[in-house]
């Protein structure tokens, strides 16, 4: 289990997402859709998926209907994003393809969990891809099932994922 001292990327900072971020998350989303997207969805999956930043009002609104932060690196600006919304469901954590694998996706989760524990949430729930279903469990969730939907007229399956904050393991514990 990672805990959250050990997701945390050195040199990025956290901060509230704002409306002038907008941009330069639609373009974090659709190069982490598209970057490891093709290694377990088809083209036209990975095309619908990306496509969703390409409605600017839905899109912002998504970000705006969660509790959104992005991380800042000093020398590349923003490089990641991710929410949580009222009921306790993390919404998204997106990252650039630059930064993969250097722990910024571990520091944005991190900073929700948290925010959830800091409001009270005794578990959190997410809808999470192939890919980040493995981040998703080093923190704690659990797979409650597989849910198949159409997202712009294409058929996706997902993983429905609870994390009991109160549970020994969980990614949460000091």
């Amino acid at each position: 289990m990672r805990t959250p001292s050990q997701g945390n990327s050195p040199g990025v900072r956290l901060r509230p997402y704002a409306a002038a971020d907008r941009i330069a998350v639609a373009a974090i989303y659709r190069q982490a859709i598209r970057h490891l997207g093709r290694q377990h969805y088809t083209r036209d999956q990975v095309r619908a998926w990306a496509g969703h930043a390409d409605d600017e009002s839905t899109f912002s609104r998504w970000l705006d209907d969660a509790s959104t932060t992005v991380a800042i690196d000093p020398e590349l600006g923003v490089v990641g994003f991710g929410g949580i919304d009222a009921h306790g469901r993390i919404t998204s954590v997106f990252v650039s393809p630059s930064v993969m694998r250097r722990g910024v996706a571990s520091t944005i989760l991190d900073a929700l969990l948290q925010q959830a524990r800091a409001s009270g949430f005794e578990q959190l729930t997410t809808e999470a891809s192939e890919f980040s279903r493995p981040l998703f469990e080093r923190f704690g969730f659990r797979v409650t099932g597989i849910e198949k939907l159409v997202f712009r007229g294409v058929d996706f399956s997902r993983y429905t994922m609870r994390a009991d904050l109160a549970s020994p393991g969980n990614g949460m514990s000091d």
